[in-house]
């Protein structure tokens, strides 16, 4: 249902309550009225008219602006925020609070969401990681194992090598001579 907006003009002439009147209640109580800002002049919802003339009689009897502040505050009168968007509607601020509430649910919803995939991936790349540690240190022994395999093989020959240089030393002069020829 299309909310119904009247000009400063149209409450003055509606309630009695002259044009500056009106707009000095705005300025002090505009939080627990209806408003909106049309360029330079201020519309106010039908249903906030009452509330106007509420908030003159406070007045009427001698209240000060913060006995009147006080008064709608205890008579349970919400009150108001713009909320900055396309049509830029006031809102109660129950109704903001709801409504940002649930934007945080949502938000923190998907934060968690978010949160989940991360860790499944993080998890996935751990593995990932785990396993190329694991190949790496396999072949690590493996070359180990090869070079190990080959300086026995070098040894064996050095050994071998040097008994055969052993044979030939021992061998008397004649017999070293009787080879080489």
């Amino acid at each position: 249902m299309e909310e119904e907006w009247l000009s400063i003009a149209e409450v003055e002439k509606s309630t009695g309550i002259p044009d500056r009147t009106i707009r000095r209640y705005v300025a002090q109580h505009g939080h627990h009225l209806n408003t909106r800002k049309n360029h330079r002049n201020y519309m106010i919802a039908r249903n906030a008219v009452n509330l106007l003339v509420q908030i003159r009689d406070q007045y009427a009897r001698g209240r000060t602006s913060d006995q009147v502040e006080a008064s709608l505050s205890e008579n349970g009168v919400p009150m108001m925020i713009t909320v900055a968007g396309e049509d830029a509607l006031p809102v109660s601020l129950g109704e903001a609070l709801t409504n940002l509430r649930q934007k945080l649910g949502d938000s923190l919803t998907l934060i968690g969401s978010e949160q989940h995939q991360m860790r499944k991936e993080m998890e996935f790349l751990r593995d990932e990681l785990l396993e190329k540690l694991d190949q790496q240190e396999q072949l690590a022994k493996d070359m180990e194992r090869e070079r190990n395999r080959m300086l026995d093989f070098r040894d064996k020959e050095l050994v071998h090598q040097v008994r055969k240089i052993l044979e030939t030393k021992r061998q008397p002069w004649w017999r070293k001579l009787s080879r080489q020829a």
